[in-house]
């Protein structure tokens, strides 16, 4: 039988945490992504349990409801946006996890 690294093509790896330390403040994430649903008009109750990107495209959802279609992909932008802006100001302060390296 053929060696487990000969049938190997890739190894992935989950960066944050595994790797490095990125800092991100997922609460902040999840406080500005609740903020812009409730803005929106989504019930606050429709948001439990939702992680971070469910509950901007739950926004994105309403919105695509009340508003029509075209203004589904302009909000999921603009929180992608958002997500996006707080985690490259938090990545300023990324360090490598001990022993990743080896």
């Amino acid at each position: 039988m053929e060696p487990l690294v000969a049938r190997l093509h890739s190894v992935l790896f989950d960066l944050d945490g595994t790797l490095v330390d990125t800092n991100i403040d997922f609460a902040l994430m999840k406080r500005e992504m609740t903020s812009l649903a409730l803005d929106t008009g989504v019930a606050e109750e429709a948001l439990a349990g939702l992680d971070i990107l469910g509950i901007a495209r739950a926004a994105a959802a309403h919105v695509g409801l009340t508003q029509g279609p075209p203004q589904t992909e302009k909000l999921y932008s603009r929180a992608l946006s958002i997500l996006e802006d707080i985690e490259m100001r938090h990545a300023r302060d990324t360090r490598p996890i001990p022993f990743a390296k080896e």
